[in-house]
């Protein structure tokens, strides 16, 4: 920059110089300060855009398994805390990824178990009361799960009901039918028997 000044102030009357100079000063720091920010502006956007992804990948990884959502978070944290603020997070930004984070995956791995268990009675059962144990959870999001193993609980409970019911019902018809046989003192064939 003192190669563009003293070019610059060749030409000009040495009376002069001392103004031209100190308005050229000014320019090339402003400009130099605006080359600066757009160039801080662009590493806080590509640390940004790295964060995302990383984040995309360690959600993809957290559905794995109980031991792979704390992983997660963990390295969720020590990552964010520290790339936060070169990606122009605050501290406060900087909590909010993390704790939104936290909710995202636990919501999203317990919801994932909810409905692998729908059919099993005890596996709904042992995941109603281990939703205490995960108090990153947002209560909004564990009022969803509750209510979502609650009807899944109904549902098989409806259908034991459904099914005693059927089956009770062809027990009935094989009576009637069977005793349609013994009422009019005919041998039960041996088929029928062995379907009763």
């Amino acid at each position: 920059s003192q190669k563009i000044i003293s070019k610059s102030l060749a030409g000009v009357s040495p009376e002069h110089q001392q103004l031209v100079k100190a308005s050229l000063i000014d320019d090339v720091g402003r400009y130099q300060r605006g080359v600066t920010s757009l160039v801080d502006q662009k590493n806080r956007a590509d640390i940004g855009a790295g964060m995302a992804s990383y984040i995309e990948q360690m959600q993809r990884y957290a559905q794995r398994g109980e031991g792979e959502r704390q992983e997660a978070i963990a390295n969720i944290e020590a990552f964010v805390s520290s790339a936060g603020p070169a990606a122009g997070l605050d501290a406060a930004k900087t909590s909010a990824t993390i704790q939104n984070f936290k909710e995202g995956v636990t919501f999203q791995y317990l919801d994932n178990a909810v409905t692998k268990a729908q059919r099993d009675g005890k596996a709904l059962g042992s995941l109603a009361a281990s939703l205490d144990k995960y108090p990153e959870l947002d209560p909004a999001k564990r009022n969803f799960l509750e209510a979502k193993i609650q009807r899944n609980q109904q549902h098989l409970a409806t259908m034991g009901e459904v099914a005693e019911r059927r089956r009770l019902s062809n027990l009935n018809t094989m009576a009637t039918r069977l005793s349609r046989y013994v009422e009019n003192g005919m041998d039960i064939p041996s088929a029928e028997f062995d379907a009763f």
